[in-house]
C-alpha cells in the first residue's frame, strides 16, 4: 500500500479576548461546536451553546439560522486570526443579519491580530421572526486568511426542532480534490455516499471508515492509496498532521 504524502500549510490559533458592540436580539445556553452551511438559501440551524468553526478565504461564508423574539436578544461572536509561519496575522471577518426577505438588519466586522476579538450584537425584537446569520471570511487571495470563530445567541431564542437530525454521517457529500490527490487521480470531484463508498469524477472508486469518532478522524482508500484525514465542517477533508492542507475541498 501506498501512502500519500501531504502538503504543510498555515497554522491557526486561538488566543485571549477583547470587546466592540451593537445592535439586535436570542435565550441562554450550552457549548460545543456546529455543522454549517455554505449556502445562503440552505442556512444550517443554530444550535445551543456556542456554534465554533473557521472561516476561511477559500471556502466562503457560512450561514446560519434562528428563530428570535419578541424579546430582548444577544447574539456574541469570538474570532482569532490564523497565523502565519507561527507569526499572527491580522485578518477581518464580516458578521450579517438578514431577516425574513433577506434584507440586511446589520452588519459588522471583526477585526483579529491573533488574539481573540469579541463581538457583541444586542437588540430588542417585537415580533417572532426568523434570522439567518452570515459569517464572511477574508476576501480570497494568494494567500489563505481567516481564522477561528464562534457564535452564541442568547435570550428570547427558539431553536428549529424540526430541522434534520444529523443522523447520515457528516463526510457524506460531494467534494473537490486539492493538492495531493489531483496529482494523481484525474477526477476534479469526488461523492462520498452514505454506504462508506465513494466515487471520483473519472471513474476511480474507494472506501471511507471512520476512526476516530470524537476527533472526526477518517480512513479513505483509493487504489491502494491510504489517506489519514480530518474532517472539519464548513471546509472539508484535511491532512491529520496539518490541519489547514485541505484534501478534499467541500463544495457548496
Amino acid at each position: 500500500m501506498k501512502n500519500n504524502k501531504l502538503q504543510k500549510g498555515i497554522t491557526y490559533t486561538r488566543l485571549t479576548a477583547t470587546t466592540v458592540s451593537l445592535l439586535l436580539t436570542l435565550t441562554t445556553y450550552t457549548s460545543t461546536a456546529a455543522a454549517q452551511s455554505l449556502d445562503q438559501n440552505k442556512p444550517a440551524p443554530l444550535h445551543p451553546g456556542l456554534n465554533s468553526s473557521v472561516a476561511d478565504s477559500f471556502i466562503g461564508s457560512h450561514f446560519y439560522y434562528f428563530v428570535a423574539g419578541p424579546g430582548d436578544v444577544k447574539v456574541t461572536v469570538n474570532f482569532s486570526s490564523m497565523g502565519l509561519l507561527g507569526n499572527p496575522t491580522k485578518a477581518k471577518i464580516g458578521v450579517y443579519l438578514y431577516d425574513e426577505k433577506g434584507n440586511v438588519l446589520v452588519h459588522k466586522d471583526v477585526t483579529s491580530n491573533g488574539a481573540s476579538e469579541q463581538l457583541i450584537l444586542p437588540g430588542k425584537l417585537e415580533r417572532k421572526i426568523k434570522l439567518t446569520l452570515r459569517i464572511q471570511p477574508p476576501p480570497q487571495g494568494l494567500l489563505r486568511s481567516g481564522g477561528n470563530y464562534d457564535v452564541q445567541v442568547t435570550g428570547a431564542v427558539q431553536y428549529d426542532t424540526n430541522a434534520p437530525s444529523e443522523k447520515q454521517d457528516p463526510i457524506v457529500r460531494t467534494y473537490q480534490l486539492m493538492v495531493g490527490v489531483t496529482d494523481l487521480f484525474e477526477g476534479g470531484a469526488a461523492r462520498f455516499s452514505s454506504n462508506g463508498t465513494l466515487k471520483l469524477a473519472d471513474g476511480n472508486t474507494g472506501t471511507w471508515e471512520l476512526f476516530d469518532p470524537e476527533a472526526k478522524i477518517y480512513v479513505v482508500k483509493i487504489k491502494g492509496y491510504i489517506y489519514n484525514l480530518k474532517l472539519r465542517p464548513g471546509i472539508g477533508l484535511v491532512d491529520t498532521s496539518d490541519v489547514n492542507s485541505i484534501i478534499f475541498k467541500e463544495v457548496r
